[in-house]
């Protein structure tokens, strides 16, 4: 008989390598359809939480009354968040000059990109956040109802001023 037939070891020649190939890319076809449905799933995720907050933001802003074109007044301004001068933090006082500040110790103002220079106007808005003055009344008088950095509402309702 033939011994090549009888046997359990493969062939000398390399022929039975063309058999498993199929199973090979069979296998590789099946890693990547799951991790292409991995990644779906995962996108799917990110765009239902991403509405989600959306419609959460909107959900908020129907629930404090804004009617469209509602403006934060300067008024409002004055009573929930007046002017004060700025001052450097207690760590900064102790060096005497801005060139020995770095990067994280100088606070900037999030609409014009300046750093806050001791003794400049500027307000705190309820969220701790801080700006120039001039800067946050513009920003509220162009009908923005948030604080432009940590989206935090900031309206009145019914003749207070609120921010959540």
């Amino acid at each position: 008989m033939d011994r090549a037939l009888d046997s359990d070891e493969p062939p000398a020649d390399g022929s039975h390598i063309g058999g498993e190939l199929p199973y090979i890319l069979a296998g590789l076809g099946a890693a990547c359809l799951v991790s292409m449905g991995l990644m779906a799933i995962n996108s799917l995720t990110s765009f239902l939480n991403q509405r989600r907050q959306h419609m959460e933001a909107h959900r908020d802003i129907e629930r404090l009354h804004v009617v469209q074109g509602d403006i934060v007044t300067l008024e409002t301004l004055n009573s929930t968040s007046p002017a004060e001068n700025y001052k450097f933090s207690q760590s900064s006082e102790m060096r005497p000059s801005l060139q020995s500040h770095t990067l994280e110790t100088l606070e900037l103002c999030a609409i014009c990109l300046e750093v806050f220079q001791n003794s400049e106007t500027v307000r705190r808005l309820t969220c701790k956040h801080v700006y120039h003055q001039q800067c946050i009344d513009r920003w509220f008088q162009g009908r923005h109802l948030t604080c432009p950095l940590c989206k935090s509402i900031y309206v009145k309702r019914q003749g207070s001023a609120t921010a959540s």
